[in-house]
């Protein structure tokens, strides 16, 4: 994980420890696309850590729409962070604890 998904990763163990798991590095597949943290405690859930970079002005399965839908074909509920969300943490925690619920 690079450093983005280090801090995020730091957040949900935090809030939820053992429930998530980095699996951005190529270790689940879904229907082509690689989610970044998946649920690992009975949940299908998986978050994504979006960059401006990679992820500015997209379309298509790349995009927050294509991405979610993608994954629900799946039965996975999908939540998106932007890596600028990891500057204000207190919003963000609120953001992933209503996710999480």
């Amino acid at each position: 994980p690079n450093m983005a998904e280090q801090r995020l990763l730091s957040l949900l163990d935090d809030l939820y420890p053992g429930d998530w798991r980095f699996v951005g590095d190529g270790q689940v597949i879904l229907g082509g696309l690689n989610p970044d943290f998946i649920n690992c405690n009975g949940k299908k859930l998986i978050i994504e850590l979006f960059g401006a970079h990679w992820h500015q002005d997209i379309t298509g399965p790349r995009s927050e729409t294509g991405r979610a839908d993608a994954f629900r074909a799946f039965g996975y509920k999908t939540l998106i962070v932007w890596e600028k969300e990891l500057g204000h943490k207190s919003l963000l925690i609120t953001k992933i604890r209503r996710f999480h619920e």
